[in-house]
């Protein structure tokens, strides 16, 4: 039996009951405090009780659980021979402040001001301990994932006939099982599901309720729907072309997601992670919900899910100093379809795809240029014919909703005192003066609504008001924002508009399904409760419900990245360019922690197993 280290063991003890006093500190704040003590250490000790609450065994096993954990991680870096890794200390004390302030603006919905010593101690301390308790499994993580992500030898014990033919067929067995998963949902709420965006978007195609032709909704995607839509009307069944548009779709995403997993066993990844990936689309909740809802959004991930797999293989193909014409035409299209049918994937692919064409210059490969700057050549020339036809653009206040969120709390906290030069500017861009009153800090939607005018010109008060206002700009960034980077318990359902969380969107309905005659069949109501339940028993299961957590994306991600640049593989971070990208624009997006945007970068995660530096690779 190996020998305990003393000091090892006794320096784990204490950081596991720091980390765990952290982890059960009282975001909501104490109640009332004993007025009647004169002592102002007595005060202190009672603010510290009421702050935290590490009573039971619960807390105790949960501090041991760390200690043995920290334990563990000391043991194994005096083995490796582990030095502190500056750039990952940096990455985890911007990670322990990020979360802090989240979960401060979740149960607060205020940052603590930095004038205050006690708040100034307080931020650091959780920050810290949010911080080390990253490290730790950041830098375990990043040594070892090469290890157990490659099968770098053969098997030593023969393998059963039910893998070996498994392995054989990967494509077709992958996608199989991920569209049988999927018929469940998509059977039990057949035609479809289907919310006000997708019954709005056809609206303004066949001009309903005085709609007109618009890009909000991507045109492409408004014409793909609204065709199957059609093929229905023409045989007198509305469910059928909507069943159609479903399930075409869906059978293209099975295998766009079955030629992925293929593609990582091809290159070396551990069968047992092809087969965790596979369960990660087939059995995980949300993905059977959007395969049954007939909002964009699902295609749209597919399509930005299989884009960046293929940017990943010509990098790596184009590292090789190989290229072929049949790669760049399959990155080509999926490039090209994933700007239609989302218009803010432009904004992340576009300055990946440029670096990309960079390094193609530099190894000389005239063809892979071309085809990857045709497909934004193509997007723009559809952009221009469909305006030109009198498809109305897109709304510029979308790309605004943060700065708008951050001019509302202001107004909001500060209606009485603010300058009136503020006041009459800031009123002169707002429908109704009392718009202040309607700011909801996880959804930008009733302000972004009420906005008009000049963009430019309004950006012109932001800025000058944010001198002014700092503390507030930064309460209303965190507050739109914080789901995509910190870990945040669940909002309420219903929350953001009914978009925050990993929203399976149950209903078939809308604000003009009145000139819709589509139904849902009945005797599937018990399945439909099945599967709606099987989704909220998944968020409750340790682990399983990471799957539904996008800041667990964002920092395996930003993770990767460090990785790769730590050991100079600048060429391999090309592709995780998109991803960040997209993320930004996510934190930028109207709605808080919603999974519906971010669900492209989730998808593409599994993909990035293939940019994972192996062991025994030189590291600067």
């Amino acid at each position: 039996m190996q020998k305990i280290n003393q000091k090892h063991a006794v320096f784990a003890l204490l950081i596991g009951i720091y980390s765990s006093m952290v982890f059960s500190f009282n975001y909501a704040g104490p109640k009332s405090f004993d007025l009647l003590s004169e002592s102002r250490i007595a005060a202190e000790i009672l603010k510290i009780e009421q702050s935290f609450n590490g009573y039971g065994v619960q807390w105790a096993l949960i501090a041991l659980a760390l200690a043995l954990f920290f334990y563990l991680f000391f043991e194994w870096r005096v083995k490796t021979g582990q030095r502190v890794k500056a750039g990952l200390s940096c990455i985890s004390v911007v990670f322990g402040f990020f979360n802090t302030f989240g979960l401060m603006m979740y149960y607060r919905d205020q940052i603590p001001a930095f004038n205050s010593n006690n708040a100034f101690v307080l931020t650091v301390f959780l920050a810290f301990g949010y911080g080390l308790v990253f490290y730790a499994i950041a830098e375990f993580l990043i040594e070892n994932i090469g290890d157990l992500s490659f099968a770098h030898t053969e098997e030593k014990f023969p393998m059963s006939k039910w893998r070996t033919f498994f392995e054989r067929h990967l494509f077709f067995m992958s996608f199989i099982i991920i569209l049988m998963c999927w018929l469940l949902w998509i059977i039990s709420y057949y035609p479809a599901s289907a919310d006000n965006d997708v019954f709005w978007q056809m609206s303004t195609y066949f001009g309903y309720d005085h709609l007109v032709p618009s890009n909000h909704h991507p045109w492409f995607s408004t014409l793909v729907i609204t065709w199957f839509y059609q093929i229905g009307m023409k045989l007198h069944n509305e469910n059928l072309g909507l069943f159609l548009y479903v399930f075409c779709r869906d059978v293209l995403m099975a295998a766009m997601l079955a030629h992925g997993i293929k593609i990582l066993k091809q290159n070396g990844i551990r069968f047992s992670l092809c087969i965790l990936v596979l369960l990660f689309f087939a059995i995980t909740p949300v993905w059977g919900a959007y395969a049954k809802h007939a909002f964009k959004d699902t295609f749209a991930y597919g399509l930005f899910s299989y884009a960046i797999l293929n940017l990943i293989i010509l990098t790596m193909n184009l590292k090789k100093n190989i290229f072929s014409c049949r790669q760049g035409i399959v990155t080509a299209i999926a490039l090209l379809l994933s700007c239609l049918f989302r218009n803010n994937f432009v904004y992340a692919l576009l300055p990946t795809v440029f670096f990309l064409a960079i390094f193609a210059l530099y190894k000389k490969k005239t063809w892979a240029i071309l085809l990857l700057v045709l497909p934004f050549i193509v997007f723009w020339g559809f952009q221009k014919y469909i305006h030109y036809t009198g498809v109305k653009p897109s709304e510029k206040q979308e790309a605004m909703s943060l700065p708008l969120q951050q001019t509302a709390r202001t107004v909001k906290n500060y209606h009485e005192t603010l300058p009136l030069k503020y006041r009459k500017q800031v009123e002169h861009f707002f429908q109704k003066k009392d718009f202040y009153k309607r700011y909801d800090p996880i959804c930008s939607d009733p302000i972004k609504n009420n906005f008009r005018g000049s963009g430019r010109k309004y950006l012109r008060l932001w800025f000058e008001m944010s001198r002014q206002y700092p503390k507030m700009y930064c309460e209303a960034g965190i507050g739109l924002n914080s789901g995509y980077y910190a870990f945040i318990p669940q909002f309420p359902t219903g929350a953001g508009n009914w978009n925050s969380g990993m929203t399976i969107f149950n209903w078939l309905g809308g604000i003009t399904d009145k000139h819709y005659h589509v139904y849902t069949n009945k005797s599937f109501q018990k399945e439909r409760e099945i599967l709606d339940a099987y989704s909220k028993c998944w968020d409750k299961v340790p682990l399983l419900s990471l799957t539904d957590v996008c800041a667990f994306y964002t920092w395996l991600i930003i993770l990767l990245c460090y990785d790769l640049i730590r050991r100079r593989k600048w060429v391999m971070v090309i592709p995780c360019i998109a991803l960040v990208l997209l993320i930004g624009t996510c934190m930028m997006s109207p709605i808080n922690n919603c999974f519906r945007y971010y669900a492209p970068i989730a998808a593409s995660c599994p993909w990035l197993l293939l940019l994972v530096p192996q062991k025994n690779r030189k590291v600067f």
